[in-house]
């Protein structure tokens, strides 16, 4: 995927405001159906950053998927199939370009931390910095400029 077709992507599904607080809320902001935090946080922690690649791959579209349908959006989860596809591709250009299971597990338990939280202004934020903040780092690595890393 180039560079310009990733930060596309990204800024069309996951930049606006609306959508990171609908998610943010759907998942931490107000009391949900039973299990729903934990099943966010379960999903982060599953796959260990030493599990083999397959599993944390796995995981790490189950961990997104779970945001999704957490979010209360009924379009969502009906979008997910494509979204899963693009995701897909995004997350095996970032494993090729920068294999750090370490850094992605600590990302994740970092942004469940700060969705239970429940501060939306924290969970904004972090969602900016997982989704935009990390793309751009990618970007900037496919682009061969790592000033900016």
């Amino acid at each position: 995927m180039k560079p310009s077709k990733l930060r596309d992507w990204l800024t069309k599904r996951f930049s606006s405001e609306q959508g990171r607080r609908r998610v943010g809320r759907g998942c931490f902001g107000r009391p949900r159906g039973p299990g729903t935090k934990r099943s966010i946080g379960t999903t982060a922690s599953h796959r260990s950053a030493t599990s083999s690649a397959i599993p944390r791959r796995h995981s790490h579209i189950a961990f997104h998927r779970s945001f999704w349908e957490a979010s209360e959006n009924a379009l969502l989860p009906r979008l997910w199939p494509v979204t899963e596809a693009h995701l897909t591709i995004a997350l095996a250009e970032d494993k090729a370009t920068r294999a750090d299971p370490v850094r992605a597990h600590e990302v994740h338990a970092q942004l469940v931390a700060t969705l239970r939280t429940g501060d939306m202004a924290a969970i904004e934020a972090a969602f900016t910095t997982h989704t935009m903040d990390s793309a751009e780092e990618l970007i900037a690595l496919l682009s061969g400029d790592d000033k900016t890393v």
